[in-house]
């Protein structure tokens, strides 16, 4: 529960406070406590929503989904996406990796134009670039990389191009669901539910959004558990909900 959680952070807080202080360290409500203020502050404004029954998308931000791949079949491969991924490693490095990293996508691997696409879409190594994180992307998602074609209809659909192509966008995430995304399934949900890039159909967007929540897809669950609180674009039912 958070009430035992609260109290085991309280008690290693407490040692981390006595090297400092021969005092002992002062009880404190979780409400009272600065560390958690963000929380809070999250906790009051979700509460507000669930109040005015605003219906909101969490996981704007969700982390990619790893691509299926058998890494034996290319050790230099795995070792260059290991160089990249790794925090500690040199940026000289990095460019190095990015470098073997091009070759391998010239010779038809499809998973490196996948990498080469997130790295031009987040930046960080390489600088950003849509253009160039769509082309990456689209090789990958033509032949067959799932979270490619979930990345690329989500980008499609972002705000970060220039000309964006929502028409597109919602093909290429109907075509990552029908290979079994989750990720993909939970966005083209939002979308059928909220009407912004596509028609609004909430039959659709709720089969969407049910099968994610049955296969246990956290930001799904939550979403409709909402729905079914507050009786948006569902009948209320607190069975349901909980």
């Amino acid at each position: 529960t958070v009430a035992k959680c609260y109290e085991q952070w309280q008690t290693l807080q407490g040692e981390v406070e006595g090297y400092y202080s021969d005092a002992p360290p002062k009880k404190q409500k979780l409400s009272e406590r600065k560390e958690f203020r963000q929380i809070k502050n999250a906790v009051v404004a979700e509460a507000e929503r669930l109040r005015l029954s605003a219906l909101t998308f969490e996981g704007e931000q969700q982390p990619d989904e790893d691509e299926e791949y058998d890494h034996s079949r290319n050790h230099w491969y795995w070792q260059m996406k290991q160089m990249l991924d790794s925090p500690e490693e040199p940026v000289e490095n990095k460019d190095w990796a990015v470098s073997e990293m091009r070759k391998l996508a010239d010779r038809c691997m499809p998973q490196a134009w996948y990498v080469l696409g997130t790295l031009y879409r987040d930046g960080g190594i390489l600088i950003p670039d849509s253009a160039l994180a769509v082309e990456a992307f689209e090789n990958a998602a033509q032949a067959g990389i799932i979270p490619a074609q979930c990345a690329l209809g989500e980008l499609l659909l972002s705000d970060d191009l220039d000309i964006p192509n929502p028409q597109a966008g919602m093909e290429w995430l109907e075509r990552a669901w029908e290979d079994g995304s989750l990720r993909a399934g939970y966005r083209l949900a939002r979308e059928y539910l909220s009407g912004e890039n596509a028609a609004k159909n909430v039959e659709r967007g709720l089969d969407c959004l049910t099968v994610c929540a049955e296969k246990g897809h956290p930001g799904a669950q939550y979403l409709l558990g909402k729905m079914y609180l507050t009786g948006q674009e569902v009948p209320q039912d607190m069975e349901q909900a909980e």
